[in-house]
């Protein structure tokens, strides 16, 4: 039995990743699993808007974005769920009045985001270590 991209049963997809030396980030990591794949930086903690500074922790901002066009619904959802998921995991008492940014952006076609999920999740993840 052969699967897509001529991969027999009991072979997976390769997994690539790559710390990338974004410019004016703190962090950044490029994930791939086999042809998907996903960029990610962080910033921080950097000075924040005064429209949404928080003077007891830093502010987390996550984008999620597609190759191409603007982020739809199930990006932000996306970009919700990674905010929801890091927030308790990250000490941002430290940094009060303060901004980390977290960027994701998908390198491949945009069709569904489900399969690229697992892939900005582990960009993501790359991309914090490296910070």
């Amino acid at each position: 039995m052969s699967r897509p991209h001529g991969r027999q049963a009991h072979q997976s997809r390769p997994i690539k990743i790559s710390f990338d030396g974004l410019a004016r980030v703190d962090g950044s990591a490029r994930f791939s699993f086999g042809p998907i794949a996903a960029l990610s930086s962080v910033s921080g903690p950097i000075e924040v808007r005064l429209a949404v500074e928080n003077a007891a922790q830093a502010t987390l901002e996550v984008s999620v974005r597609p190759l191409s066009n603007v982020p739809a619904t199930e990006a932000k959802a996306m970009a919700s769920t990674v905010r929801a998921l890091l927030t308790p995991a990250m000490i941002l008492t430290n940094h009060p009045r303060t901004l980390i940014q977290i960027v994701s952006q998908a390198l491949v076609p945009s069709g569904s985001m489900s399969g690229p999920r697992s892939v900005n999740n582990n960009a993501l993840t790359a991309a914090m270590v490296n910070a």
